[in-house]
């Protein structure tokens, strides 16, 4: 097998959650390989194409980030994954609760 490429740059996102800021370095292979792709496809844009993604579009998806720690570090969340879906928080909301 061929030993993966070292990762040239590191992608996070700031967030606010309850008031708090925060910010996670992504560490996930999806992101990864997206730049990858988006060098082939893009050359010198693919930052911007990038950015364009997890910061425009993905964003609007209704994100969730899958968190964990590391056994170094175990009181340290890092962003392990990202999940999204095309609903929409607002509709979501609007269902009765499953258990009354």
């Amino acid at each position: 097998m061929k030993p993966l490429e070292k990762p040239e740059l590191a992608f996070g996102y700031r967030y606010t959650s309850s008031g708090n800021s925060h910010s996670h370095i992504i560490h996930d292979w999806e992101v990864q390989e997206a730049h990858r792709q988006y060098k082939r496809r893009y050359g010198d844009q693919a930052i911007d194409k990038l950015v364009g993604e997890y910061g425009g579009h993905i964003p609007t998806r209704n994100l969730h980030f899958i968190m964990g720690t590391m056994a170094a570090h175990p009181r340290t969340f890092i962003v392990i994954g990202l999940l999204r879906s095309g609903f929409d928080p607002a509709e979501l909301a609007k269902q009765s609760d499953l258990f009354r």
